[in-house]
């Protein structure tokens, strides 16, 4: 495996949210990536997932590269291939002003209910400041919805 392996990153991976440490050695390429095939971004508990069968928008995120280390530890954090898996998928990079292809995750296997759906513009920052920017760990379902807890 080559050590020069662009992923894109579009949740809790992606700068000012809590897994962001895993790529902070890694060069950014891009901080306004989206993707060129279409999708839907969703929640299912703290756990942001594009769901690729279900096209509506392009999903927004950052494109990192990174090394085969990473890439092994993102796969873990991920439970690649059990609750993601990676795919390559093109991205169009504004800042290269061009398209990449690069690793993403998406979810294996949907949940049947989806519990909260993203926002509509595909950017999980968008859809965070709903809440204040703060992780959805706050929050909890009832009734088939999400509250905010405390």
């Amino acid at each position: 495996m080559s050590d020069e392996i662009l992923v894109f990153v579009y949740g809790t991976l992606r700068k000012g949210f809590r897994n962001e440490h895993y790529l902070k050695e890694h060069e950014c390429l891009c901080d306004n990536s989206e993707s060129l095939s279409k999708a839907q971004l969703l929640l299912f508990f703290d756990r942001p997932y594009i769901d690729f069968n279900n096209p509506q928008y392009p999903i927004k995120g950052e494109s990192y590269k990174i090394n085969s280390q990473t890439l092994e530890k993102l796969d873990e954090l991920e439970d690649h291939p059990v609750w993601y898996r990676r795919v390559e998928k093109k991205f169009y990079s504004q800042t290269l002003n061009k398209d990449i292809t690069a690793y993403c995750y998406e979810i294996s296997d949907p949940p049947e209910k989806k519990f909260l759906e993203g926002h509509k513009t595909g950017c999980y920052k968008d859809f965070m400041q709903k809440y204040d920017g703060e992780i959805a760990t706050n929050f909890e379902i009832q009734d088939e919805k999400i509250i905010r807890l405390g």
